[in-house]
């Protein structure tokens, strides 16, 4: 083969690649939407699982009359920024419950919930609430981010394989009171 033949024959190669990588990327894309979609979907399928029951295990642990439900609350700033939504805000005439549904539950998410916690004095849900609750629905945890979340004053609720909520906090827990320590 002469030297001609052999550029050519580099050329031809060369545009196959670039040709085969062109495609590559097309797939990735199209693979990355598809990824944020199911993301997306799961999200919305843990908030979901969350409802079914989430009143009836609140009231065993004696926190009863939660007749309104606010789901994706949006708390704004002065600019009417979105600050921080909230996954479901569960109410009575003077009882909040702050709920986070989690597919995994994390310490940093914990703490990253105690701290937007803050947030709903910002909205005026929370005038003249006595007892304001949080609760943190998940589908997995390692065990010691349920006793730690436990540890802050959190409900601690998981999402079972059968698609119920199971609370997890030990007998004799005392949730916090969340109007009492922002007072």
């Amino acid at each position: 083969m002469n030297p001609t033949q052999e550029i050519a024959e580099i050329r031809a190669i060369l545009r196959e690649v670039a040709e085969n990588q062109k495609k590559t990327e097309a797939q990735m894309k199209r693979t990355d939407r598809k990824l944020e979609s199911l993301i997306s979907n799961w999200g919305q399928l843990v908030e979901s699982l969350s409802e079914v029951g989430l009143i009836e295990e609140l009231a065993r642990y004696g926190v009863t009359g939660l007749r309104e439900s606010l789901h994706n609350l949006e708390i704004k700033d002065a600019q009417n920024q979105i600050i921080k939504e909230f996954d479901r805000i569960l109410i009575d005439s003077d009882v909040l419950v702050i709920v986070e549904a989690k597919s995994t539950l994390r310490t940093q998410d914990v703490d990253k919930h105690l701290d937007d916690i803050q947030h709903i004095f910002e909205s005026r849900l929370s005038k003249g609430m006595d007892k304001i609750y949080s609760a943190l629905v998940f589908l997995n945890a390692h065990d010691q981010t349920v006793t730690y979340a436990e540890r802050k004053g959190l409900f601690i609720i998981k999402i079972s394989g059968d698609g119920m909520l199971k609370g997890k906090n030990s007998a004799g827990f005392v949730p916090a009171n969340f109007a009492r320590i922002a007072s």
